[in-house]
């Protein structure tokens, strides 16, 4: 169902070669009699972030080695038939369709900088970092200053607690925030141009606005994760109605979807599409403001888009033989105050109805920044936690670079 609701949504998805070895989903959705993995590699619908090493692109099979070498515990679990089918599959559709190759040196940049951000912020109760933590914050900075490749798996190798690591709060501290560091770093590397979809419940820090961003809006993103950000913005949260319009509650109908080949569903996607839905879409998720000015025709698509698809029985209504009610549409807004300059961003688009299959634009900062700039109750408002099927965004990858330089600062400073 996670490739079948891509396919509704996406005209492709994108997987981290390493995620393709290692993600159980993957694996399980595989195995699944009925299924679309294997279709969806072989039409070029799934396609791989492959690494590039020396001008040589990885297979499968090399990215598993890698993982070997740091990691034997980790890549026992991968299951070698599985692999090696993934090589086949692969080799054959990245003649018609090319992988997006990123290199481990770029990637590292945004990782190992985005941990030592983490690092540096220490456990909620410590009051100084702990040898561990110094340990492998001095390791991180010298890899960051000579620029060798430096992961998780080698972190595990060189610093896990060789006895019961669990107990160890410390080291728990680190794997937690090295897992967050590690994730979702390809699409900066290709710099915005990639949209990330994300099912619910994903843990996410960074959730910054896009990268068109300008002006305050720019300084602002970065300001929401700094410790001192309540000091120093003034933030106003609100809900608005912004008109009324005749809506639909839609939900899946996982029914016939789960009866539809990978190519059906892409055959009623492309013939759904109302609008420029994809563009609508990406002009939306470019910063707070592009949302605030894009919102209408963006919505206006979706919904359209969605119309298509209930008619073709992918989805169903909540209409039944009633007309649709007329329903608010409402925004949650946050207005930030600085330099007497005030800007809005659209934090959530929300409805009376949930509107299953809509994505929840979050396009300032991520539920964590939210609760601790805001309380329990301000969070309430803009229910902060990841909820619909799918989150679209793109990420600003300067919002790193102004963090980093900002700590930077400080501890010269200091």
């Amino acid at each position: 169902m996670f490739l079948r609701v891509g396919a509704l949504h996406c005209r492709s998805m994108i997987i981290v070669d390493s995620d393709l070895n290692n993600n159980p989903v993957m694996q399980t959705a595989s195995g699944y009699r009925g299924g679309v993995f294997w279709d969806a590699l072989s039409s070029g619908f799934l396609r791989r972030a492959v690494r590039e090493d020396g001008g040589t692109i990885a297979t499968q099979s090399e990215v598993l080695e890698g993982l070997r070498r740091v990691s034997p515990k980790r890549a026992e679990m991968v299951p070698p038939d599985y692999v090696r089918r993934l090589d086949l599959i692969v080799a054959r559709a990245e003649h018609r369709h090319e992988p997006l190759v990123w290199r481990r040196s770029e990637v590292d940049k945004y990782s190992l900088r985005r941990l030592r951000l983490y690092l540096r912020a220490l456990p909620a109760d410590a009051q100084k970092p702990s040898d561990l933590i110094r340990a492998v914050l001095t390791e991180v900075e010298n890899r960051i200053a000579d620029g060798s490749p430096f992961g998780a798996a080698d972190i595990e190798k060189m610093f896990e607690p060789p006895d019961d690591p669990e107990s160890n709060s410390d080291w728990r501290y680190i794997w937690d925030v090295t897992a967050q560091a590690q994730g979702g770093n390809i699409p900066f590397v290709f710099k915005g141009a990639l949209g990330i979809g994300t099912a619910p419940g994903v843990r996410d820090r960074f959730l910054a606005a896009g990268p068109k961003s300008v002006g305050l809006e720019d300084q602002v993103e970065a300001q929401l994760y700094r410790s001192a950000s309540k000091e120093d913005l003034r933030v106003h949260v609100e809900e608005r109605a912004v008109g009324d319009r005749p809506r639909l509650a839609f939900e899946i109908n996982w029914d016939k979807l789960s009866q539809l080949h990978l190519e059906e569903i892409e055959d009623l996607r492309e013939e759904a599409l109302g609008g420029n839905f994809f563009q609508a879409r990406f002009n939306s998720t470019g910063s707070g403001s592009d949302l605030l000015e894009f919102a209408d025709p963006y919505e206006y698509s979706l919904n359209e888009y969605h119309d298509r698809l209930a008619q073709a029985g992918i989805l169903r209504t909540s209409r039944m033989e009633r007309a649709a009610v007329t329903e608010a549409l409402r925004r949650v807004v946050l207005s930030v105050e600085k330099e007497n300059e005030i800007v809005e961003f659209i934090m959530r688009e929300t409805h009376r109805k949930e509107h299953a299959v809509a994505e929840a634009n979050v396009v300032m900062c991520d539920s964590s920044t939210i609760v601790k700039l805001l309380g329990e109750e301000g969070a309430r408002r803009l229910n902060a936690q990841v909820d619909g099927f799918w989150t679209y965004r793109r990420p600003d990858y300067r919002v790193l670079e102004r963090l980093d330089e900002d700590n930077s600062e400080a501890a010269r400073s200091g």
